[in-house]
């Protein structure tokens, strides 16, 4: 009974949402709208550019940065997930690295070994209809692109979510 109730609830909050009484760029995260296996690719709406992993890097503490779209597999992640939230891991054959937020806010977004820390789990906030922000678990803060930049090469960084263009992703 109590699982239909929630179900109720959130079913009504959806259909608030897609018409428009309310805004979920600051609504609690779904966790439930990515699906596990892979590969995806994610392109922020702003710059329309891809988060990659530069030179198909096999190293942890590498910065993750945005460029042209081109489907290879540094633009490639694939999902671990658990209820409310999700793992980014790279498709880039032999590294074993996941998408980290340890630096939180004004840091960079790093890959370092897929460990399963918080620092490895991000909450998926739905902005809108195929729109994404990610909310890292532990740190509360949001992948985002510096002062909305367009620039291929640019580090994805991390910064208070706000729901900004920077900090959406497709």
């Amino acid at each position: 009974m109590r699982s239909m109730r929630a179900l109720g609830v959130m079913l009504a909050l959806v259909a608030l949402s897609l018409l428009g009484g309310i805004t979920t760029a600051n609504a609690a995260p779904t966790g439930a709208s990515l699906v596990a296996s892979g590969p995806f690719t994610y392109a922020n709406v702003n710059s329309g550019l891809c988060v990659e992993t530069p030179g198909w890097s096999t190293t942890p503490a590498t910065p993750l940065q945005q460029w042209n779209c081109n489907g290879s597999t540094a633009q490639l992640w694939s999902h671990d997930n658990k209820p409310g939230a999700v793992t980014f891991r790279s498709a880039v054959a032999g590294s074993n690295l996941c998408i980290d937020g340890i630096a939180g806010r004004g840091g960079h977004v790093w890959l370092f070994t897929c460990d399963g820390s918080s620092e490895q789990w991000w909450q998926d906030v739905v902005v809108s209809p195929g729109k994404h922000s990610f909310r890292n678990e532990r740190t509360g803060v949001c992948w985002d692109l510096a002062n909305w930049s367009t620039t291929p090469g640019e580090q994805v960084t991390l910064w208070d979510c706000n729901g900004s263009t920077a900090q959406q992703f497709v």
